[in-house]
């Protein structure tokens, strides 16, 4: 079963404590440079297991599907920089 977490607006935050499987992304990107960067911990430090960038422009979602199911052990933590703009993260 899929699961997923939203944020919107300059949220990091703990999208799953313990194991699981990350299966993608998608940038609300607003007019700024936006980054999603995920971790495989509940903080924001230790083994980046993803990261997109995304240029500013206007009104673009962009969704980022991984080719197969990425693994994490200790949790699944985003950090989200820029502004104008949210992410949708798809885990199960």
């Amino acid at each position: 079963m899929h699961s997923h977490a939203y944020f919107h607006k300059d949220s990091s935050a703990l999208v799953k404590a313990g194991p699981g499987l990350l299966s993608g992304a998608a940038l609300e990107v607003g007019p700024s440079p936006l980054t999603l960067t995920l971790y495989d911990n509940t903080a924001a430090s230790g083994a980046i297991i993803a990261r997109w960038r995304s240029a500013g422009t206007t009104n673009l979602t962009t969704t980022f599907t991984l080719p197969h199911p990425v693994a994490f052990a200790r949790g699944l933590y985003a950090s989200f920089s820029g502004s104008d703009g949210g992410y949708c993260v798809f885990y199960e």
